[in-house]
């Protein structure tokens, strides 16, 4: 499994962003999500 280490500037962008645009924001959550778990999948299904 991936980890994913957050720059200060990243984690205020996503504060604004989350805050602006929340639709948006639940979208990049959901492919940080997929990103992280890609790594626990087997090998033939990449």
């Amino acid at each position: 499994m991936y980890t994913i280490t957050y720059a200060p500037e990243a984690q205020e962008g996503l504060a604004k962003l989350k805050r602006s645009e929340p639709a948006a924001f639940k979208k990049v959550v959901k492919l940080l999500n997929e990103i992280t778990q890609v790594s626990t999948l087997p090998s033939s299904a990449r």
